[in-house]
């Protein structure tokens, strides 16, 4: 179940969604997008090394049924293509328009975590975190509504809640 689902679940679904209501399913679309980009991203042979999974060495088969491939199939992650990989980092940087824990939130909701769940993470009931949320997601249509300017177009290396001061000191 996505989040779009439960976050839009006061909408009339006979009726045309007002266009706040289209936008701000957009924003969460994408933000869902992202999160399934990233965890479809390859891991570093680095972290696998690290983490002890990688080996030089074939696989050993300890079960004559796996040695067939009577094992449990596993689905092979598709990598995403570039087109993808850009959207995702687009939309990250749209958390860096909210505080720490908003941003948070958000993001966890949309890679499909559960408002139970949630609930124990933030300690704060659903209902609240929804409103929250909903706000959240507001604003950062504020902020590319306020980016998008009167001619709908962003300039080349922007950077969404950071001054150039703060960008040139990162380097």
């Amino acid at each position: 179940k996505n989040c779009m689902e439960n976050d839009m679940a006061g909408t009339d679904s006979d009726r045309d969604p007002p266009a706040g209501e289209a936008r701000h399913a957009e924003i969460i679309r994408r933000l869902e997008e992202a999160a399934d980009v990233l965890k479809r991203l390859p891991r570093p042979k680095e972290l696998l090394y690290l983490k002890g999974k990688w080996s030089s060495w074939p696989a050993v088969i300890h079960v004559a049924g796996e040695a067939y491939g009577y094992g449990t199939p596993t689905a092979a992650r598709i990598p995403p293509n570039a087109d993808q990989i850009d959207r995702m980092d687009e939309a990250i940087l749209w958390l860096l328009w909210l505080e720490k824990r908003e941003g948070e939130l958000v993001w966890l909701r949309c890679s499909g975590i559960a408002w139970r769940d949630l609930e124990y993470v933030f300690r704060r009931s659903s209902r609240t975190l929804q409103r929250r949320f909903r706000t959240a997601i507001t604003e950062i249509r504020r902020e590319l509504d306020q980016a998008a300017g009167p001619a709908g177009a962003r300039g080349k290396g922007f950077f969404p809640g950071r001054s150039k001061k703060r960008l040139s000191q990162m380097s």
